[in-house]
């Protein structure tokens, strides 16, 4: 049996309830899938919730669906990235595939040598993540935030974290460490930090965390530096 499409529900998700997918979600259903009413679906509401869906009415823009049986899947994921602004495509790069492995929260950094953005496109972001998680059958819709800061941030972040900080300059293998409320994992911009930055950061208690020998690009280095710290935590 093929497996059955998932679709992201803005509504509280209670077995028996009437639901109407968003105008976005029944325009994928309707005239991308081609799916009709009667047809079964997954419903997900970004929040752990898992229920099995049946198709009962769908309009141009409107689709209404029946929710059935729902379970809740726990949520594990203790890790957050945090990452000095990047351009488009790869900041588009970041979502995508850092989604895709299982991350807490985005929160782009503006530092001394990261892109200073005219606005923030929060619904093009929010989007990418939407999609990502519904095609690498995700249950949970991480964060994103807009970007703040390095110096804001460090004042407002959750002090009971662990921080990861990925620099080029100090390649040692520190991943021994295993917090219990979770870590923040620090990726630079395209330029690196700044030696003050860097001095900052490890005054609030950042530990080094090695990429490898190589240089990598800062997409690149975010999707690895999750993927070693999620390592660290068992979550792989």
């Amino acid at each position: 049996m093929a497996p059955k499409n998932r679709f992201l529900s803005l509504e509280p998700l209670n077995p028996g309830a009437r639901i109407t997918l968003s105008e976005e979600e029944s325009h994928h259903l309707l005239h991308v899938l081609r799916l009709t009413v009667g047809e079964e679906i997954l419903l997900i509401d970004g929040k752990g919730g898992l229920a099995e869906g049946k198709v009962e009415s769908a309009a141009k823009r409107s689709v209404a669906v029946t929710v059935g049986k729902i379970q809740n899947i726990e949520f594990q994921k203790r890790v957050h990235l945090v990452f000095g602004v990047t351009k488009a495509p790869a900041l588009e790069f970041i979502l995508h595939r850092v989604t895709e492995v299982g991350v807490a929260s985005f929160q782009p950094l503006n530092t001394q040598h990261s892109l200073r953005l005219s606005s923030w496109n929060e619904e093009r972001w929010r989007k990418i993540v939407m999609e990502t998680i519904k095609q690498c059958e995700e249950s949970h819709l991480p964060e994103i935030y807009a970007p703040l800061d390095l110096k804001i941030w460090l004042e407002k972040r959750n002090k009971d974290r662990a921080l990861f900080l990925c620099d080029e300059t100090d390649r040692e293998i520190r991943d021994e460490f295993v917090p219990s409320q979770g870590a923040e994992v620090l990726v630079g911009p395209e330029g690196g930090w700044s030696s003050e930055e860097l001095e900052l950061l490890r005054h609030h208690g950042a530990k080094a965390l090695s990429l490898g020998v190589n240089r990598l690009r800062a997409e690149t280095a975010c999707l690895v530096a999750v993927t070693l710290v999620k390592k660290i935590f068992g979550e792989l």
